[in-house]
Formats: C-alpha cells, structure tokens, sequence
C-alpha cells in the first residue's frame, strides 16, 4: 500500500512536471559555442558567467542571492573532477566551472543556473551540498520557470 502511494505521487509530480514544461514561456539565450576542448585548466575568472550570473539572480532568484565570484577550474571536491562546484572564498562564496566537462557556453550556463541552487541553499549546513528534496524542488522550479529551455 505505502510502495503504491509512493508511486502514484512519483508519477503525479513526474507528469505535472511534464505539464508545466510544456506551458512554460520560453527565454532565449545565445546559440551553444565550444570552448577550445585542447585549453588548459586554470583557474580563471569569467566576467561572461559571472554576467549570467547576476541575469539569472535576477530573473529567477528575485536578486536575493550574494553577489559571488564564478570561475573556470578544475572543479575538485575529495581529489574528483565535476561539472562545477560551490564552495567558500573566504567572506564570500565561489562557483567554479570545468570548462572540459562543459565544453559549450549553454552546459557552462546549465550548469551555472544548478550551482545557484546550492548558494540559495547555502545557509542550511544539512542541505547545501546535497540534492534532496529542497533541492528537487527548486530544480523544478527553475524547469517550470523556463530557465533550461534553450540550454538542454
């Protein structure tokens, strides 16, 4: 009985998701371009994320997010590369994008709007790092919104 309840509402949020998509108006963002796949992996600031940045905190944060740095890098947690990274600089935080395993401008971008999802959550220790249900939440959120229609 519990297994099928769980299922019914997996499949019920699954298909309003599905809807909402559908009706979510569209915002249209640059064309995908490649950035050069032979580039080395420096750390870097990148005034064009962190322009994306300050536009999506706007659009789809209501500007309430802290103002951060974005950079290229490696994007290293426990020695193990990923897609990007939220951590501490100190008084402020940083995004950090591997520009190797997001090799167009839209992943960087897709990206980018996934990591702000971990600094809207960073006050909460439990949760900040995590992908739980308040993540999910906000994720959908974002899909309902349209901020993923023209990067995926």
């Amino acid at each position: 009985m519990k297994a099928s309840i769980y299922f019914l509402f997996f499949l019920y949020s699954t298909l309003l998701s599905i809807l909402l998509l559908a009706a979510s108006p569209t915002v249209h963002f640059p064309p995908a371009t490649p950035v050069s796949a032979t580039a080395t992996i420096q750390i870097e600031k990148s005034e064009r994320l962190e322009n994306l940045y300050i536009m999506y905190n706007a659009l789809y944060f209501r500007r309430k997010l802290p103002k951060i740095s974005v950079v290229f890098g490696p994007a290293k947690d426990n020695g193990e590369e990923n897609v990007g990274l939220t951590y501490s600089c100190g008084n402020y935080l940083c995004i950090e994008i591997n520009p190797e395993l997001n090799p167009t401008h839209a992943e960087q971008a897709a990206t980018l709007l996934h990591e702000m999802i971990h600094v809207k959550l960073w006050g909460n220790e439990k949760i900040r790092r995590s992908h739980g249900s308040l993540f999910r939440a906000e994720l959908h959120r974002l899909m309902f919104e349209g901020a993923f229609d023209d990067l995926l």
